[in-house]
């Protein structure tokens, strides 16, 4: 990988400042609350930088209000679909809000880029360059960027929905309830949705309101044991069913607030169709 080194441009009194501040930093945060968005590796070195300045930071370009956290890891891992997969999954609607400039200096290359737009304004009015100098130190060998797989979430979701149809038709001519079927889906979402649980509850707040939860329900390992006590009783498990179906409709309309995970909203489609076909199945004893 390629590594650009920027020379800030700093008075001998700041080169002091500076210093200062970073053994400060040494004795007293060495330790601290790691946050990819708002704290993190280059806005830690920045705020050093910022504070030792004798002065106020002045950024040359507007910005792009309307970018989100999320649109900005897009543009980072958009060649990587089950990256990208795993990060929506587990970002809540915080990240899709839009964000500052400064918020956008989590990633180096904002950082990089606005440092060598900005200039240093004193309180005399006098001005000069953030950065004196910037030069490539190392250059980054040519390398094949990875091609998108073929084998993408929204493939895989595709299928799913498609097989989930070939059961709902089969279980329709057979006359014949595959609840395996049911138990083994209501098992794996459940499990997935406990990850989003635990997510729920992190101190890193764009993960802490995450509305995929309605799909991915940690409830439905209930729902699955639920089943297979109540495997002959009509009655509960249209009650069940029901159930199960507002919450997936509920987080269906939640794609309306959040950007979802690639595919996600297929896979609700597929639970829906599932929970719909054993509502038609159950309705007689209702």
């Amino acid at each position: 990988s390629q590594v650009t080194q920027q020379e800030i441009n700093l008075t001998p009194e700041e080169k002091g400042q500076l210093l200062k501040a970073l053994q400060d930093n040494y004795a007293n945060a060495r330790v601290y609350r790691y946050n990819y968005f708002y704290n993190n590796c280059t806005t830690k070195a920045r705020d050093i930088i910022l504070k030792s300045v004798n002065g106020k930071i002045v950024y040359k370009n507007g910005i792009d209000k309307s970018v989100s956290f999320r649109d900005l890891i897009h543009g980072c891992n958009a060649n990587y679909s089950w990256a990208s997969f795993g990060n929506d999954l587990l970002l809540g609607f915080k990240a899709d809000m839009q964000t500052t400039r400064e918020e956008q200096q989590f990633l180096p290359d904002n950082l990089m880029r606005n440092f060598g737009q900005a200039k240093i304004v004193s309180a005399d009015g006098s001005s000069r360059p953030l950065v004196k100098n910037t030069e490539i130190i190392v250059r980054g060998n040519d390398y094949a960027i990875a091609g998108k797989t073929k084998v993408t979430p929204q493939f895989v979701f595709i299928t799913l929905l498609i097989l989930i149809a070939a059961i709902v038709v089969a279980e329709f001519k057979t006359k014949k309830r595959f609840l395996w079927v049911d138990i083994l889906l209501l098992l794996t979402s459940g499990l997935a949705g406990l990850i989003l649980f635990v997510m729920l509850f992190s101190e890193h707040p764009t993960t802490s309101t995450n509305l995929q939860i309605f799909i991915l329900c940690p409830l439905n390992l209930y729902w699955a044991i639920y089943i297979i006590k109540n495997k002959r009783n009509e009655r509960k498990l249209r009650k069940a069913w029901t159930f199960l179906s507002i919450m997936l409709c509920i987080g269906l309309s939640g794609r309306l607030i959040q950007v979802y995970a690639e595919g996600m909203p297929l896979l609700a489609l597929s639970l829906l169709l599932k929970n719909c076909c054993n509502l038609y199945a159950t309705r007689k004893n209702d």
